[in-house]
């Protein structure tokens, strides 16, 4: 936790808020390749491509600090990552990535 700061005991007399959205999305990537064989087609072009295609999880996570009394944002980081396999169950991965951001929030 950053220096100066410690848990709220009532949150209506909290001094900051803490709010962040986690979320993830699927996505392919295509890349292609020409093949070197130019002018065997009718059009003069390549007669083939190489495409490959491969899908990824894309994770997002935003964290934002707030003034409650204001209802205004104070700071907020963000983080678009690919989720590997072995890491969707993983606290250890999220604790990292927040641990990363949070060390950037200014400290008096």
């Amino acid at each position: 936790m950053a220096e100066g700061l410690r848990p709220a005991t009532d949150a209506k007399r909290a001094d900051l808020g803490i709010a962040f959205m986690l979320d993830s999305s699927e996505s392919i990537r295509m890349t292609s390749d020409p093949s070197a064989d130019r002018g065997n087609s009718r059009w003069g072009g390549a007669d083939h491509q190489q495409v490959d295609v491969s899908s990824y999880t894309a994770g997002r996570l935003a964290i934002a600090a707030f003034d409650p009394g204001a209802r205004v944002p104070v700071w907020h980081r963000w983080t678009r990552e690919t989720i590997l396999e072995s890491d969707r169950r993983s606290v250890q991965v999220v604790n990292e990535v927040v641990a990363a951001m949070l060390a950037e929030y200014p400290t008096p």
